[in-house]
This record gives C-alpha cells, structure tokens and sequence, in this order.
C-alpha cells in the first residue's frame, strides 16, 4: 500500500514539475509588441541607473534605497519576451543587457545599505548578485566594505550557502533536512589533521575508532553498522563509498587545503541520491581554483609532524589566466600509530597459554568412538586416553597432561618465530596518498569543470582481531584499497531562471594485491583441532592474499528552475549508472604478486563467474513553493530501478519527501517526513567465508521511514541555535541466519533486522565579537533493535538496545583571536556510558565503556613570515586512558572488544599560503 502511495505522489509530483516547467523553458511571441517591450525595460533600467549613480553621489540614500526598492518590486513584475524565441540574437543580447544592468541596480542598493550602516541588508544584496553571478568582481573605485563583502561571501565566509541537501544552492537554514555546514576556517582553527579528526566534534556521530583496516568506523544517528556503509559521503557531491561493500573509508587520506567547506544532512537522502544516502551525507566541497589565487599564482601548504612518529604534507597549487583556471592538490600522511604491546589483547605474550584448559577445548563426548577409528588412537596413545563403559564402548576422549603439554607448546612457538622478516609482535603502521586535479573554464554562462582525483592507503590490519589470530602489519597483515575517478560538469545558465547541468563520473574501486590477512592457525582458537595434534600439527601462520575490483561509470543531468521571482523553485533530474562490481574477492595462499591473475573467487564456477553487471536508473524532481512570504512547502520524490544483470535487482522503488519550512521573525521552524533505502552490497548478497556458505542473490533494500520537528533561533549573522527531534523507523536490516545446507545448517545473510531509533540534536553557534566566538552541541540517542533468536538469527517480538552508542553526547569549543595573530582554539569532547553486553545488541562484549571527557586544543601565530602560519595542536590534554568500542559482534573472541585511544599528543604544523597579485 505505501509504495503504491509513493508512486501516486511521485507521478503527481512529476506532472505538476512539467506542466509549470514548460512555459518558464519557452516563451514566444514574434509580434512587434515584444520587441517594444523588451526595449522599454532595458530603457527603465538605464533611467533607474542613472538616478541612482546621481543619489548616490549626492549622499542622498533615502531616495537612493526607496527608488531602488520600489523599481525592483515593480521589475520583478516585468517579463521580457522574444519574438522569435530564445535562438533570436537581439533577444538574447537584450536579455544579457539586462542581466548587466541588474547587477549595477544591486550594486547601488547594496552602496546605499553599507552607506546608512545596514550590513545585514549589504549583504543579502551581494548574495543576490552572487546568485546571479558567482564570478562577480568588485572594481577597485567601489567601496571598500563592498569589496570586502564580495571577496568574503565567494571565499564562503559570509552568509553559507549549501548544495547537499537539494542539489542547488540554498540557505542551511531553509533546506528541507537538518545541516551543519563547517568551513575552512574551522578546520584550520581547531588544528584537524586530517578529515576524519572532526567527526568527533559532530552532534549526531559516533565514533569507533579501531585503527583497524578501515581505520574508523563512524555511526551517524545511532545506526551501528559493520562499516561506515549507511552515511553517503561525497566529494563535490560525487559518491565516494566503496563499490564493493558500499562503506566510506573516511581515514587520514583526504587533504586540509583544498577543503573549502563540509556540509552534513542528517537523515534519509534518497529523493535526492537514491540507494545508500540512508542515514544522512557527508559532502566535501573542495576549493575552486579562484578560491586560491587571485591573481593569476596560488599556493597552500600544510606540512606536519608530531607523535606517534606521525607526518604529513598537504599541498595545493593554482593558476588561472583569463577565464581558464586549474589546481592540483597532493597528500602523503605516515603514522606508527600508538604502540598498544602493552595491553593483553596485543603483547603476544606465550605465557597466556599457561592459563589455556586445553583439555576443556579437546575433551571429545560426543561420536568418542568415530573419532578413535578415524585417527587410528590406541590405548598407548601418548596425547590421549580413551574412556569406555561397562561394555567396552567408547564413551569419552580426553586429552593427557603430556597432550596439553604439546598443544600448549604448539602455541607458544608460533609466537616465538619471525614472519616476514620481523619477529611476531604488535606493529600498526599507516600510509596514505591522494593526488586531486580540477580544471575549470567559465564565463558569464557556462562553466566545464573536468578533475581527477586518485588515492591509496596501506594501514595495519591487526586491530580488529586480538594477538591470538593476527600478529602485527610488520608481519603482513596490511589492508590496502584504493579509489580512483575522472569527472565532468557542464553547467549551462540558460537564463536568469533555469540552469541546466550535467555530470559525469567514472570510477575504480580497489581492494589492492597489497591486501592480505595473516591469521594463527592454532589450537587454543580452535583453527586447529583434535586430529590436527594427534597428528603433531604445529601451530603456525597462514596468509591470504586479497584482490577486488570495481568499476562505475554514472551520468545526471539536471534542470534548475526559478518561477514568480523565486516564489516556486525546483530541481528535476535523471540519473544512469553501469557498474561491474565483484561478487567475492579473489583470494591465494601463495605470493601476493600472483593474487590478480591465480587468485580464485568463491564465485569462479557460478553462472556469469564473478563479475556482476548492475543497471541503475534514477528519476527525481523537488519543488519548493512559498506559500506565504514566511512559510515554504516542499515536495519531493525519486523514482529508482535496478537490475543485475538479466533478471536480478531490487527493481522498483519510489522515496517522498514532504517537508514545511516557516521562518516567523527571528525562528525557524521545520517539519519533516522522508523515506531512503539502503540496497544490499554485493559483499552481502555474494561474499562466502568458512562460516557462511550460501550467497543470497535476491537480499532486499532495507527501508526507513524517518520523521523529523526542527526549531531553530537566527536572530542575526552571529548567532545560531536549534533543536532537532527525529524518529527513525528500519526495517529490512541485514542479519545474518542459520538455515539447513547439505544434510548440516550454515548461515547466510537476510533482510531480518527491525530497528527503532530516536533522538535529540541541538547546535549552538555564538561569533561575540571579531575577537570571540564559540559553538556547542547535544545529542541524545535512544536507539533500539528487535531481538533475533540465538539458535535461528531470525526476529522475535522483543526490542534490545543497540549497543556501543551513547546516550548522551556533548562538545563545545571557543576560539580567541589576539593582536590580528594569535589564535587560541579549546574544545572539549563528553561522552556517556556506552552500554554493551547482555541485554545490548553485543551481548558478548565483556567490558564496560564508562563516561569519559577528552580536552583538545591549538595554537596559531599568523604571518611568522609573510603568508607563513606556525600552529601547535594538543590533543586529549588531560592524557586520559579511554577505549572506543570493538566492531561487529566485539565478543574478544574473533574480532577484540576494545581499542585503546591516542594519549596526549601533539602535532607541530607550518601553513603557507603564497598569491602572486595580479
């Protein structure tokens, strides 16, 4: 019934958007009248322009602001039209002559507001010229304050503008969704370095940081998740998650400098992004090249190091000439990480084995007697004794103090051996790199950007598991992906009401033949058995190597249009995708320089072998209507389908949104309703391991219905504060179940999970003075999932609480500006409990994760030499001892239940910035 309803308003949605589109794409009248008409506006404007040059002279902005005012009230009335439609030269030259001379008439108003000390109103009249003009200059004779206002707003530091929430540029304070925008400046500030550092200081997010493989996991509004794979995060709004397994590897790869802004949606996305943009979307907005030269040379560095032997150099350069612009940004970033050798879980200490019961792993009472004919025992078997009853039955086989003394003994020795040319211990090592290029050519009407942008990373691969499985990455065990793109955007600004834009993005995603995972084949976790030692097996180590690749290449075009002055707006698109992703990785046990050409997939002998060809089409539309000068309705929806190969996929699925947007005076208020849908990775569908042998082709999207009440308080550009309330309702979560499988059970993954999450956001954002500002914010977290039975993994009745998240969240921060170059920067970081254990949806977590309080801080002197920054961050001040949670099922048994955190360290930065004039 509700995808019928969904269909019903998508199809409603989508003839309104055409019907009124139509006329605002094609007006035509090819009488003379016209042609008068367009004549007697551009002579309205040259009268209006030359009153206003005179007022203004005369210091007369009374009538300078109220003549401007009412004329632009009456133009907004004032439709141009062409006689011989929009391919008429004249026509489209008096339409340009008019979009010039509106740009002088805001120009005036905003003179006129700087004049009478009205920079609020200054400075939506320099939005409005941006609106119309990003690349507008200011000349040299205008005003001071104005140029100032035109050079702050295009560098993004004046009144934000977003393109996450509807794709088009809008206020955050009036989007259809909850946002926070942080900037460069912030960035920069608080001493972040890398991308992921500033999660933390996010409401809404919270963050298990392993330095594992994926280095972190990031939970956003309570939805515990095995990766990073439910938050859609982008890079200039194209997709960055994994093909493969759809996470996002948010590490330490992403640069600082060319980071203009970052701008966060909370909650389902997908009438805007179709599948994956489920829980919210992180969208990196990079740096144009303008951004970074004014004149015609620009340059940015950020090179650091500190402790942990950490390092890294993020670099960014730009040139333009003329209307062609370009930048190229590198990153490398090194780190030993912290040396966790002394904590039980990683000091690969052999005496743990003295505590080993191995005759409770080994005792053998069920099927005794298959197990002695099968292995040949005897009675004068030196590891075993056999147990028989009255009748000379076996009965019992149990292991011998001289058969412990071996299995015991096996164990010990793998870990007093070298692997790899290192002997076995605890080692993390860290290497990323990225290379980012943009070119960009714009005029008045058209801007081409074309960028690459391709990074790799090799991180340690022990932290998720415990020594007892995996020793260090000196030893081997190293995850390695890798992301590669190439992408294009036409923007065509077909008028002052419609532009037209197309994007094009081809990409690789890479488990790299670096990748592999050594695990103990040993007896005391039971990868090696009772036959194993009768067999006098040693212990030893295993590794596999890992290879997968995925590609995609994806196109949109989409139409932005403005109708009654900017009373009703809408964006309408089409998306397509074509991607060929691996169904399971291939894998060997001989060297790694073999895995890509005798590596075999699970999948190699199924029908189509491993590679599976996805088809994906997307249709959206989203209007905005001002219902009155205060309230705006928007109605969206997105029609999504999807097809592997011939007969698979999900097929049809259709996401509204409804949302009521009312700014009364100083508030805002918010009101939300929006469906997503996660569709199963193919890792999921297709992946087999030792536990799990059946694949599950046909698993389904999971699906959320999420409600949302937003408040917000805007007095002025200084302050900021809101309230958000939401209630998230999933179903159709994958878990994993046993069912029956060749005369045995085994498990496989299924659409089975229910969840019901709820919770609190509040921002608060103070800027005092020039001197001053601070920010603050809460969330509140009450998240709960159904129950799955222990023996079937499929649901009862019954709802627990999701674990490792926190009920409460709290992080502040103020920054100081002293003498125009001392900055000061302090934050502070609250965490609650994080409830894990019975009860909890990690019921096998076997620790506590109390409440903690983190202190962090940097300190920035300005212009040590022209353009050169010093900057030294300190992070966890109070050298506190805290742990973040394990990932998955984090019992200690396979993956460990905890990781220690980062102690007090410090980071010593240079940052430069260099612009040749013009």
């Amino acid at each position: 019934m509700t995808k019928h309803i969904h269909t019903v308003i998508f199809q409603v949605l989508l003839v309104i958007m055409v019907g009124v589109s139509i006329p605002a794409l094609g007006q035509s009248d090819t009488t003379a009248r016209a042609e008068k008409k367009s004549t007697e506006v551009l002579k309205a404007y040259d009268e209006q322009m030359r009153l206003a040059e005179d007022w203004y002279k005369d210091g007369d902005f009374v009538p300078l602001l109220s003549g401007l005012q009412s004329f632009w009230r009456k133009d907004s009335l004032t439709k141009m039209v062409a006689s011989n439609s929009d391919t008429n030269k004249d026509f489209r030259k008096a339409k340009d002559d008019r979009r010039n001379k509106k740009l002088v008439i805001l120009k005036y108003m905003a003179f006129g507001y700087i004049a009478t000390d009205n920079m609020e109103h200054a400075e939506e009249r320099v939005n409005q010229i941006l609106a119309i003009n990003p690349n507008f200059e200011a000349q040299a004779d205008d005003p001071v304050l104005f140029q100032y206002l035109v050079k702050r707003m295009k560098a993004g530091d004046g009144s934000i503008q977003i393109v996450s929430a509807a794709k088009r540029k809008e206020s955050p304070y009036e989007a259809a969704a909850t946002v926070i925008v942080v900037t460069q400046e912030h960035l920069q500030r608080r001493g972040y370095p890398d991308l992921e550092a500033f999660f933390s200081d996010l409401p809404g997010f919270d963050v298990a940081r392993t330095t594992g493989s994926t280095y972190s996991n990031i939970y956003q509004r309570g939805y515990r998740s095995n990766n990073t794979d439910r938050t859609l995060f982008l890079i200039d709004s194209y997709e960055e998650n994994d093909l493969y397994y759809g996470q996002a590897y948010i590490s330490r790869q992403y640069p600082i400098t060319n980071v203009k802004q970052i701008e966060i949606v909370y909650g389902p996305a997908s009438t805007m992004y179709g599948a994956n943009a489920f829980v919210g979307v992180v969208n990196i907005i990079t740096k144009d090249p303008a951004d970074i030269c004014d004149g015609n040379f620009g340059a940015s560095a950020n090179i650091a190091t500190g402790t942990y032997n950490t390092s890294y150099a993020d670099i960014t350069i730009a040139a333009k000439k003329n209307n062609v612009s370009f930048s190229a940004t590198a990153r490398r970033y090194h780190s030993d990480e912290r040396d966790l050798s002394g904590y039980p879980e990683y000091d690969f200490d052999p005496a743990y084995y003295d505590t080993v019961d191995y005759g409770a792993i080994f005792d053998i009472t069920e099927n005794a007697d298959s197990f002695v004919l099968a292995n040949g025992i005897t009675a004068a078997h030196p590891y075993w004794d056999i147990v028989t009853d009255t009748n000379g039955d076996t009965i019992a086989v149990t292991l011998t103090p001289e058969g412990e003394d071996a299995a015991r003994a096996y164990d010990k020795a793998a870990f007093d051996t070298t692997l790899n040319g290192s002997p076995i211990g605890y080692s993390n090592v860290s290497e990323h790199w990225l290379f980012h290029g943009k070119l960009k050519v714009a005029d008045v009407k058209n801007r081409f950007t074309a960028g690459f942008q391709i990074w790799k990373y090799e991180q340690g691969a022990a932290n998720y598991i415990n020594d007892l499985r995996r020793p260090g990455s000196d030893n081997g065990s190293l995850w390695s992906p890798q992301q590669s793109m190439l992408y294009t955007q036409y923007e065509r600004v077909v008028s002052d009401a419609v532009r037209l834009t197309n994007l094009t993005q081809y990409r690789f995603s890479e488990v790299t033949d670096k990748s592999r995972l050594v695990d103990l084949q040993g007896y005391e976790n039971g990868n090696l058995g009772a036959a194993d030692l009768t067999s006098d097996v040693g212990s030893w180590w295993r590794t596999r190597y890992f290879y997968q690749v995925s590609r995609q290449f994806r196109n949109e075009t989409k139409v932005d249009f403005s109708l009654w002055d900017g009373k009703f707006n809408c964006i309408a698109g089409i998306e397509v995708r074509n991607s060929s992703v691996y169904g399971d990785f291939r894998k060997t046990f001989e060297d790694t320089s073999s895995v890509i050409d005798i590596g075999v997939s699970t999948l190699d002998d199924q029908p189509g072998s491993n590679d599976f060809t996805i088809y994906d089409f997307g249709m959206y539309a989203q209007a905005d209507y001002r219902l009155m000068p205060r309230i705006k309705l928007v109605l969206g929806a997105r029609y999504d389908k999807n097809k592997v190969r011939t007969e698979g996929g999900y097929g049809d699925i259709v996401n509204p949104r409804v949302a009521v947007i009312a700014t009364p005076g100083k508030f805002i208020v918010k009101g939300i309703y929006a469906t997503a849908f996660k569709n199963a990775s193919n890792f999921q569908k297709y992946s087999i391991s030792d536990q799990r042998l059946l694949t599950n082709p046909t698993l389904q999207p999971e699906k959320v219905i999420n409600y949302e009440l937003i408040v917000g308080y805007h007095p002025n550009k200084d302050l900021y504060a809101d309230v958000a309330f939401y209630y998230a309702d999933y179903s159709g979560a994958v878990g994993t179940v046993t069912v029956a499988y060749e005369n045995t059970t085994t498990t496989m993954n299924d659409a089975v999970g229910k969840l019901l999450i709820q919770g609190l956001q509040s921002t608060f954002n103070y800027r005092i003075n020039d001197q001053y500002s601070l920010y603050a914010n809460a969330t509140y977290t009450h998240p709960q999932q159904n129950v799955l039975d222990d023996s079937s993994g499929y649901p009862t009745d019954e709802f627990e609480r999701i674990g490792d998240i926190a009920d409460y969240r709290f992080n502040a921060g103020v920054n100081a500006f002293y003498f125009d170059r001392l900055n000061v920067n302090l934050r502070m970081n609250y965490t609650s409990d994080r409830p894990v254990g019975e009860g909890t949806s990690v019921a096998d977590n076997p620790s506590e994760f109390p409440a903690f309080f983190l202190l962090n801080g940097a300190i920035g002197y300005r212009d040590i030499l022209p353009g050169l920054d010093l900057q030294l961050s300190c992070n966890n001040i109070l050298d506190l001892e805290y742990f973040d949670t394990g990932i998955r099922e984090a019992s200690g048994a396979s993956y460990t239940y905890r990781t220690p955190q980062k102690l007090r360290n410090f980071m010593f930065r240079l940052i430069y910035n260099f612009e040749k004039p013009k």
